[in-house]
C-alpha cells in the first residue's frame, strides 16, 4: 500500500516493474488511480512466477499493441536463457499520447493548444543475476528485438540489468 500511495502521489503516465507476483498485480491495480498494465508471468507465460509489468495511465496514455519475449535461446516461450538460474523475460507497449504542438503558431484567435499524437515504445525486463553470459546474450536480444519491433519509432528501456553503468552489457544497450 506504501508504494501504492506513492505512484498515486507522484502519478507518473508510464512505469514498469519487476518481480511482481500476480496476486500484488491485482492489489496493485485495485489500489493505483487510473491504471491499468500488460505483462505476463514469467514462468507460464500467463500467471507463474513473476511479472515484469508495465503500468499505464489510461486517461493519458492509449496502447497500441503489446506483448512479452522471454530472455532466452527460445524467446517465444517459458525457459531459461543461456547460463541463467531464472527464466526472464521482457514486456513491452506501443502507446500514443497526445502532447502539445509546441510549434503552433501564437495567434489572435488561438484557442488554446493543439495536440499533436506521438508514439513510443516502452521495454522493460529482468536480466539474470547470477548468469553473465545470459545478461550479454540477453543485452543482444533485446536490442534485437526493439530494432524489430520499434522500427526507429522512439524507446523507453526500463528494468533491473543486475549491472551498473561500467559493465559490458551497460555498452551493449547504450
Amino acid at each position: 500500500q506504501v508504494i501504492c500511495d506513492q505512484v498515486n502521489f507522484m502519478a507518473p503516465e508510464i512505469f514498469g516493474t519487476q518481480e511482481v507476483l500476480y496476486v500484488q498485480l491485482q492489489d496493485m491495480q485495485k489500489a493505483l488511480d487510473g491504471y491499468d498494465y500488460i505483462g505476463i508471468g514469467r514462468d507460464d507465460g500467463h500467471h507463474g512466477g513473476e511479472h515484469e509489468a508495465v503500468f499505464y495511465k489510461t486517461d493519458k496514455l492509449q496502447l497500441l499493441d503489446h506483448g512479452d519475449f522471454w530472455l532466452s535461446e527460445t524467446p517465444d516461450k517459458p525457459g531459461l536463457g543461456w547460463d541463467a538460474v531464472c527464466i526472464r523475460i521482457c514486456t513491452w507497449g506501443k502507446f500514443s499520447a497526445k502532447v502539445p504542438d509546441l510549434n503552433q503558431r501564437r495567434g489572435l484567435f488561438n484557442h488554446g493548444p493543439r495536440y499533436i499524437e506521438r508514439v513510443f515504445y516502452f521495454f522493460t525486463l529482468h536480466m539474470d543475476h547470477v548468469g553473465v553470459v545470459a545478461r550479454r546474450e540477453a543485452a543482444k536480444l533485446v536490442v534485437a528485438k526493439i530494432r524489430e519491433i520499434a522500427q526507429g519509432t522512439p524507446v523507453i528501456l526500463t528494468g533491473d540489468f543486475n549491472v551498473d553503468q561500467n559493465d559490458e552489457i551497460y555498452t551493449i544497450f547504450t
